[in-house]
């Protein structure tokens, strides 16, 4: 969905006031767009969800005369896709329901990725009181774990290629949950990213980052590496422009950025396993908590930013 330009629907008699909670109401399709919602007002509607046949959702805001998409939530994976601006590819996906070894509740060993449902969604004046954020609560279930997420979604800055989501993940029973004690370093991780690398033209991420560190590059042809392992505040997956020609069409897969709120940080590995076909998900960003189990958070929060890599 290279652009995700939604130009041509019409938005000119629908909106929703700040604060207004559309709880249980149906969401849109690109069909129904302008039955979706209460007709009361000439302004614009800032947010848009539009749900695709394939249980995706666009998340979209009124640019004025267009409505571009800035993320789609995949409601079958509970994969994450930002896209920085109407220029931007799709690319690194963030998978918001945790991912775990256990031997006791999952088919094969690892669960990652299951079905989420949107149980709420509200628009809200930002904290400036200028404008308005999305916020979209979600619920799912992994490996016997019941998830609630919240997302907030800001307002993309004006003149910037960037969008900025606010991730919260409440799972209390994590620290009881029965986990595979054969996986120290990857048996539960609450934050993953997924990315390709398949060839020199086809890829959607060339580098794992920490910063304030030297990044990983990834190499070909793929075969199974992983690096990095160390405590990170920031991290995330990008391009590398040193090496990528600005005319490839790759250019405009984003930079995604995740910086932890609570805790302050994680212990952050990057896996690269050999590539099938320049569509599989051979890259895997995650982060662990450094403590025992016992002792890890019910809730846990940060920030994601997709941005234009050449713009930073």
């Amino acid at each position: 969905m290279r652009g995700a330009d939604l130009t041509g629907t019409d938005l000119s008699n629908v909106t929703i006031n700040k604060d207004t909670d559309i709880t249980g109401a149906a969401l849109p399709t690109s069909d129904s767009l302008s039955d979706a919602q209460q007709k009361v007002t000439k302004k614009p509607l800032p947010w848009e969800l539009i749900q695709t046949t394939d249980n995706t959702v666009v998340i979209a805001y009124n640019g004025g005369t267009i409505l571009p998409a800035y993320g789609t939530l995949d409601l079958n994976t509970s994969e994450l896709q930002l896209i920085y601006g109407p220029l931007s590819n799709k690319g690194t996906a963030i998978v918001l329901l945790p991912a775990l070894y256990s031997q006791k509740d999952c088919l094969t060993n690892y669960c990652e990725k299951a079905p989420v449902t949107i149980t709420q969604t509200q628009i809200v004046a930002d904290d400036s009181g200028q404008g308005s954020d999305i916020i979209i609560k979600l619920s799912g279930t992994i490996a016997g774990l019941n998830v609630d997420v919240m997302l907030r979604f800001l307002p993309p800055p004006s003149g910037q290629d960037a969008i900025t989501v606010n991730v919260m993940v409440n799972a209390p029973a994590a620290k009881t949950i029965p986990i595979d004690p054969s996986h120290p370093i990857d048996a539960f991780k609450p934050v993953v990213l997924r990315s390709t690398f398949f060839s020199a033209t086809k890829f959607g991420a060339q580098q794992a980052y920490i910063v304030g560190q030297p990044p990983a590059s990834f190499v070909l042809p793929t075969a199974f590496n992983r690096f990095l392992g160390n405590d990170a505040k920031t991290f995330g997956l990008r391009i590398n422009k040193t090496l990528d020609d600005k005319n490839l069409l790759v250019i405009n897969d984003p930079t995604i950025e995740v910086k932890m709120n609570a805790p302050t940080s994680l212990m952050v590995t990057a896996e690269v396993q050999q590539s099938s076909g320049p569509s599989n998900t051979n890259i895997s960003l995650w982060g662990i908590f450094n403590t025992a189990q016992k002792s890890w958070p019910d809730m846990w929060s940060y920030t994601v930013t997709a941005s234009n890599p050449y713009n930073t």
